[in-house]
């Protein structure tokens, strides 16, 4: 019923670029100087992420060419990045995209937010932290307990845990933690 994915076919779906991009929702501060000298600092959430760099929604526009400092305070990661792209999504919503400056590179080891991600469609399941796991509107939802991931109002099982992977009680993959 639970059958592994072709570990082939899994490493050609996370190899298909340079380097794994993530599609997930990490809240992330932006803080730099901007040219008139006043300081910009900003909150707002990737929409995806990967090793050199990664594309943020905030509320505040920034310029193609600006050099800010990325800060996520849940990993502990801080690193100076240079702007590459960056667009007006509408009223208070722009999308940027950072490359990281120098050897620094963002590693989802240290995370303390853990995602159930399938890089085969680029959609994550839901993630654990602090030992609880939170849905896709960020609600706290289940727990762990031994290799099945249980609700919190009731202990129904909602997930089935294999190795590194999880599966829903159909059997159907949902993804491995990153």
């Amino acid at each position: 019923m639970y059958e592994d994915i072709d570990q082939g076919t899994q490493n050609q779906a996370e190899n298909a670029r340079k380097e794994v991009r993530w599609c997930i929702p990490v809240p992330v501060a932006i803080s730099c100087t901007l040219p008139d000298g006043k300081a910009f600092e900003e909150e707002g959430t990737t929409e995806d992420v990967n090793p050199s760099g990664m594309s943020i929604f905030l509320p505040a526009p920034l310029k193609k060419g600006s050099h800010v400092q990325v800060v996520i305070r849940t990993d502990g990661f801080e690193a100076p990045a240079v702007v590459i792209d960056a667009r007006s999504m509408g009223l208070n919503m722009h999308r940027i995209r950072v490359r990281f400056e120098g050897s620094k590179k963002y590693d989802r080891a240290s995370s303390v937010r853990k995602y159930i991600y399938d890089p085969s469609s680029s959609s994550w399941a839901g993630y654990f932290e602090g030992g609880t796991y939170y849905n896709h509107k960020h609600e706290a939802h289940g727990k762990q307990e031994g290799n099945k991931v249980v609700s919190l109002d009731g202990g129904t099982d909602l997930f089935v845990k294999r190795g590194d992977s999880y599966y829903d009680l159909r059997g159907n993959f949902l993804g491995r933690l990153i």
